[in-house]
């Protein structure tokens, strides 16, 4: 299949709320369902936001199997594979920050842990990193993640393209005062390796008094930006023709060079 239609949910994100943000991302969801989206991606740390504090451990540990199983009811429900942003994962008492994907029958098809964790907001204290790298395989292909943070080295996108990525997702928290640098290398990471970049990033105020700019988008495998959110919650969709990433790579080889 050649063209598919993909949806980012852009939200406010309720640091520490469970119930809360649970709540808000099924009311988007049911919009998506609307559009006739066939793959929803979402914010990352959208169920508990970086609450981390003394508290985070037993945060992590109580909501996750509940959200990984609302998750799975969701891409059910609503027929999408849905590309879960990321959410605290606990595993042999550690604790990851994942992007889990979903089929449209619930089942888990992969999942990415973030490896570069952000310094300044003391991920390092609280996750480990992740190891190792690997596309998801799709009915459209190969695609990827990475993470917020990440955004800022090349060498994980560079893996995921000699792999084989056409599209690769970027669940974000990308905050104030960076919004040049968001932007910016969202369309390196797509011209560099000519695939579709599709960022959600959040919107909204933190207890931390981090403030988040949103501007979601979709990038081309030429580095055109495709489609834009402004700052507010919305629900974002388009269609976008994979047959691009082959037609690029044919007509400017880059990694031929390589």
């Amino acid at each position: 299949m050649e063209r598919v239609r993909i949806a980012l949910i852009q939200m406010d994100i309720k640091r520490g709320d469970w119930e809360t943000n649970v709540k808000r991302v099924f009311s988007f969801l049911e919009q998506v369902s609307n559009l006739q989206a066939q793959i929803c991606l979402l914010p990352e740390m959208w169920s508990t936001g970086f609450a981390l504090d003394h508290n985070f451990p037993i945060l992590a540990k109580k909501y996750f199997q509940e959200t990984l199983d609302l998750m799975r009811s969701w891409s059910h429900k609503f027929h999408l594979y849905l590309l879960g942003g990321t959410i605290p994962e606990v595993s042999e008492e550690k604790i990851y920050n994942t992007s889990f994907f979903l089929s449209p029958f619930g089942e888990i098809l992969g999942f990415y842990r973030k490896r570069i964790l952000f310094p300044l907001l003391r991920e390092d204290k609280y996750f480990t990193p992740g190891s190792g790298i690997q596309c998801l395989k799709t009915p459209w292909g190969k695609m990827g993640v990475m993470i917020c943070y990440e955004l800022r080295f090349p060498a994980g996108f560079q893996e995921l393209r000699l792999q084989g990525a056409r599209v690769v997702f970027v669940p974000a928290q990308f905050p104030r005062p960076r919004e040049s640098h968001w932007v910016t290398l969202l369309r390196a990471r797509a011209i560099e390796n000519q695939y579709y970049i599709v960022a959600c990033n959040r919107v909204g105020e933190d207890s931390s008094s981090l403030s988040y700019f949103g501007n979601s988008m979709i990038v081309d495998p030429w580095g055109e930006v495709l489609l834009q959110a402004r700052e507010k919650e919305t629900v974002l969709s388009l269609e976008v023709e994979l047959s691009l990433v082959e037609k690029i790579r044919s007509e400017f080889p880059l990694y031929q060079d390589r």
